[in-house]
């Protein structure tokens, strides 16, 4: 193989330095016209190798020499000795053709096999064996590399063409599962770009680079073998042009189309200022796609940072904001709470001072009425008295006088008893109508006491459904509520009734030696004398009540 590589590379240089004449020297024009004609023709152009094969071992004496004798294209010599090469032309194109720079000029005296090498492997990958045939019928190497370094076994290989690769053993081209170092640096590289260390990328099959590519197979579903071989390329050059149309599409090519993924990855290398150009995989594309990747990541990281601590600060803004709003939501609720218990206060203590105020005047006027009414009996029974006295008295006289009238003394006496009776009688009437009156009185404070406590009641349950609703007024319903003032303005007298009489009429009343109006005590005269009482007085000293058993 390597015999064959330089037979063709002296032809090429022997063609290369007979055409440079054609645009720099005049007389050299014709050994370039033959050179082409010996190139094209393939049976001429294989004696001419045999012959640069003799005597390139041979050393080369005078740059003259070889000008003499262009019509044998001796001019294989100056293309293997650089001074010989740069003696026959003698400008830069010369010797920019030794160093195997003038890819221009050699594209007017490629050779057919030249033409088609792309398009090889090209069918290569496309699977279309007819091209690889024509191309051994026409005598070309099938055994060049593509400018990656890939022969055509690697490209079939990879892109499961199992026809090539059956093909390319048959032929002898190629050995079974026998792949170059650059497939071999592709596959350790893409391994570490699709997340398997494989190890150093050095184009030999390590026991990390096997670890890496059964970590691959398992991942997919695969045959773990650990080897590299068309059971699984195939599938790994499927998943590395996919994570490489992601990552240029990340970077901001397009990538929509097959075309756009050409272009990307040629204005990738363009980018990268790579020495290979082209839209193809090599190591050293994945090797920079995953340095891009990398550096992007760095800035999407620190981006990412930025924007997360913008993130937490705006989200700790709107938490203060929203704390702040609660706050001043909690403040208005708690200050509405607290004027409304105030406004409930006042409506109470104003309810109980309007109460107290009404029960004070009602006191007054019942005991004024009680007074004159109490003035009225006193007088009519003193009335009745002084008339009784001053009957008898009359009576005395008129019987002292006349015994005659001992009668109508009697008689008047009588009517003074029944009048005197009747006086009783309607005394107790205006009695028994006062009690019934302080009982309906007492009723009537009963009901007013209930209509009190029931509005109380409202009130607290009013409290109690405001503190329910309330946070701020349930955490202080904790707190000892301040006890409503009770009715504190009757006391009771428990004890022995005790009547006291003058001249047969009753003239004082007490309960447990406390002294109570008579007035009361006159419907438990005189047989009442004794018996337990109970009395509730006002504070001024009115009584309100009298119960006995």
């Amino acid at each position: 193989m390597i015999h064959t590589t330089t037979f063709r590379r002296l032809i090429l240089s022997t063609i290369l330095a007979l055409a440079v004449p054609i645009t720099d020297a005049a007389p050299a024009k014709p050994a370039a016209n033959k050179a082409v004609a010996t190139a094209k023709a393939g049976k001429t152009s294989k004696p001419a190798a045999k012959n640069t094969n003799k005597t390139t071992s041979k050393p080369t004496t005078s740059g003259k020499s070889t000008a003499k004798n262009s019509k044998t294209a001796p001019a294989a010599k100056p293309a293997a000795n650089g001074k010989n090469g740069k003696a026959v032309s003698g400008s830069k194109t010369s010797k920019s053709t030794v160093n195997g720079k003038a890819a221009a000029p050699a594209k007017t005296a490629q050779t057919p096999c030249g033409k088609a090498q792309s398009a090889v492997f090209q069918a290569a990958a496309e699977g279309r064996l007819d091209a690889l045939k024509q191309h051994k019928n026409n005598k070309c190497d099938l055994k060049k590399t593509d400018p990656r370094g890939f022969t055509l076994y690697d490209i079939a290989t990879l892109n499961g063409r199992k026809n090539i690769t059956d093909w390319l053993v048959a032929n002898k081209i190629a050995q079974k599962n026998q792949y170059s170092s650059a497939l071999v640096k592709l596959v350790q590289t893409g391994l570490r770009y699709l997340g398997h260390d494989a190890g150093a990328a050095n184009g030999k099959q390590t026991a990390a680079t096997a670890k890496a590519i059964k970590a691959f197979q398992r991942a997919n579903h695969l045959s773990q073998s650990g080897k590299i071989d068309a059971a699984w390329l195939p599938a790994f050059n499927k998943e590395l042009g996919k994570k490489t149309q992601s990552t240029l599409k990340n970077l901001g090519y397009k990538t929509g189309k097959n075309t756009n993924i050409s272009t990307a990855i040629q204005a990738f290398r363009q980018e990268r200022k790579m020495a290979k150009s082209g839209s193809y995989l090599d190591d050293q594309l994945i090797y920079q796609l995953m340095l891009a990747e990398n550096e992007a990541g760095k800035k999407t990281d620190k981006r990412k940072g930025a924007d997360r601590r913008a993130r937490l600060a705006a989200q700790n803004a709107a938490q203060q904001q929203e704390e702040a709003q609660r706050s001043a939501e909690n403040q208005r609720k708690a200050a509405e709470a607290r004027a409304r218990a105030e406004a409930a206060a006042r409506e109470a203590a104003e309810e109980e001072r309007r109460i107290a105020e009404q029960e004070r005047i009602e006191d007054e006027q019942r005991a004024a009425r009680n007074a004159a009414e109490l003035a009225a009996a006193r007088q009519q029974t003193e009335a009745a008295n002084r008339e009784a006295q001053q009957l008898r008295a009359q009576a005395q006289n008129i019987s002292n006088a006349n015994p005659g009238e001992a009668e109508q003394r009697r008689l008047n006496e009588e009517r003074a008893a029944r009048r005197a009776a009747a006086a009783a009688q309607a005394e107790r009437a205006r009695q028994q109508a006062e009690a019934a009156r302080r009982a309906e009185e007492q009723a009537r404070q009963q009901a007013q006491t209930a209509a009190r406590s029931a509005a109380q009641a409202r009130v607290e349950a009013q409290n109690a459904l405001r503190t329910a609703s309330d946070p701020i007024l349930a955490q202080s319903a904790g707190r000892p509520a301040a006890k409503p003032r009770g009715n504190k303005g009757f006391t009771r007298a428990n004890g022995i009734l005790s009547l006291g009489t003058s001249g047969g009429v009753l003239s004082s009343c007490s309960v447990g030696g406390r002294s109570i109006d008579i007035g009361w005590c006159q419907q438990y005269y005189p047989d009442g004398d004794g018996r337990q009482c109970s009395a509730v007085i006002s504070n001024s000293g009115i009584v309100v009540s009298l119960t006995c058993k």
